[in-house]
């Protein structure tokens, strides 16, 4: 799924820079967010975690300075 797509799908709720920049770990990603984007993607907040650890991608709860 692309970032446009994430972003229709959602109504625009998840911008594709907010979303790029979560995958980036530029920015922190609240709980709530991550759900509604795991449910998109028909997924776990767990599994998110897990494969952007494997991606090698920071979730913080902090945001990147």
């Amino acid at each position: 799924m692309t970032l446009v797509e994430v972003q229709e799908l959602t109504a625009g709720e998840s911008k594709t820079a907010s979303v790029s920049a979560y995958e980036r770990g530029d920015r922190a990603v609240t709980v709530w967010r991550s759900a509604g984007l795991a449910r998109l993607y028909g997924t776990t907040i767990d599994a998110l975690v897990a494969e952007a650890r494997f991606a090698g991608t920071h979730l913080s709860s902090e945001r990147v300075r």
